[in-house]
């Protein structure tokens, strides 16, 4: 029997997610704005962080609750908003972005991709149940949209910015994975599109995305996510940047972070980052 959770309960619950997520997401971007960097990829160590995990598997496993418990939501409630065309364009988003980052992505990633702490999974594990909770609760129970929102321009600008920053982001994602071999694993520096322009198109791609979708939704718990997804990816592609440039004697000056046309670091920040690995 489907849970009947009324809108004005799921309402109050999703803005005390939202609440949480904000002061979750400046936690997080003042402890990464002070050198602290997540132990995964280019970066993963097992000290301190326990076990290492396949990086295909840990990927799957800690992105596919955006899939589970929004499909767990929808199908224990009533679902009032997902009546309205709007709030199924909107969770539609929520739902392409997370069947290629838990499904396709990690199917895509290349044998030699480094493994990941079970404790660097588990977190992100949380945050994402967390976040599926918040944002298929606000878009499928606790805001129904009018038929009125399909003719707001802001609606369809956002979609459009979260569609550019998906290509974006899936086709820096495969610049990436061509650079390295089983022959030869080391880190090179990515040419080509967003490239010339940011180290981190990938991040750059998906912080246009989550602020596309923020646009195009209007409410608190869209923006909570794309303020909380610039705090953690964009400091992360600040110490790619970093070091690259440390490690790249030939690296482009002009090439920014992550946003283009915004923002450089002096080469003796890269001090403040794990050492680069550029090993197998």
């Amino acid at each position: 029997e489907p849970l009947d959770l009324g809108i004005a309960s799921a309402e109050d619950l999703v803005r005390i997610l939202a609440v949480g997520m904000l002061a979750t997401a400046a936690c997080t971007l003042a402890a990464l704005a002070m050198g602290i960097t997540a132990p995964y990829g280019r970066y993963t160590t097992s000290k301190g962080w326990g076990p290492l995990l396949n990086a295909k598997l840990a990927w799957f496993i800690m992105e596919s609750p955006n899939l589970i418990v929004t499909a767990i939501v929808l199908s224990y409630t009533s679902a009032p908003a997902l009546a309205a065309t709007a709030n199924k364009l909107l969770l539609g988003l929520y739902v392409t972005h997370y069947v290629n980052r838990a499904l396709v992505y990690p199917l895509r990633l290349p044998g030699e991709s480094k493994p990941m702490p079970v404790t660097v999974c588990l977190l992100a594990t949380l945050f994402c149940s967390y976040n599926a909770l918040m944002q298929s609760l606000h878009l499928g129970v606790a805001h129904p949209l009018p038929a009125s929102s399909l003719l707001n321009p802001r609606l369809w600008v956002g979609v459009c910015m979260f569609a550019y920053g998906m290509y974006v982001n899936v086709s820096s994602d495969a610049v990436l994975r061509g650079l390295r071999t089983p022959e030869d694993p080391s880190y090179k520096i990515p040419r080509g599109a967003w490239f010339e322009y940011v180290s981190g198109a990938n991040y750059f791609g998906e912080i246009l995305e989550w602020t596309g979708y923020a646009v195009a939704c209007g409410t608190l718990p869209a923006a909570a996510f794309a303020f909380f997804t610039f705090s953690n990816i964009g400091p992360r592609g600040r110490s790619h940047h970093l070091n690259y440039k440390a490690k790249f004697d030939d690296y482009p000056p002009s090439r920014k972070a992550v946003i283009p046309l915004f923002g450089d670091c002096s080469g003796k920040d890269a001090l403040k980052i794990m050492p680069f690995d550029p090993g197998p």
